[in-house]
C-alpha cells in the first residue's frame, strides 16, 4: 500500500522505518547501505523465503541489475512460450 501511495503521489518514498517487513523497501535500505560504505565489496541475496510463488523479486532484481525487464518462460506440459514484461523504476523516482 505504500508504494501505491508513493506512485500515486500521496505518499513519500516507503522506508524500512515505516514498512520493515516489505522486501523492496528492505533490497533498497541494503543497497544504499553497501553503496555507502567502502568496506562493502560484495554481498549476497538470499530470496529463500520466497516461498516459490513470487516472481516480482526475481524481476525487480534482474531488472535492477542486469537492465533487462522480460522474462521468457515455457510450459513444459504444453509446450507453450510466453513473456512476460515487467515494468520497473530502476531509480525509484516515483515515475
Amino acid at each position: 500500500m505504500a508504494w501505491l501511495k508513493f506512485y500515486k503521489g500521496e505518499g513519500s518514498k516507503p522506508t524500512v522505518e515505516d514498512n520493515p517487513n516489505d522486501w523492496l523497501v528492505t533490497l533498497i535500505d541494503a543497497l544504499e547501505k553497501a553503496e555507502n560504505d567502502p568496506e562493502v565489496k560484495n554481498f549476497v541475496l538470499d530470496i529463500s523465503t520466497n516461498d516459490g510463488g513470487s516472481t516480482d523479486i526475481v524481476l525487480f532484481i534482474t531488472s535492477l541489475f542486469c537492465n533487462k525487464s522480460d522474462i521468457y518462460y515455457e510450459n513444459v506440459l504444453t509446450g507453450q512460450q510466453m513473456k512476460c514484461t515487467f515494468e520497473v523504476d530502476r531509480n525509484l523516482d516515483g515515475k
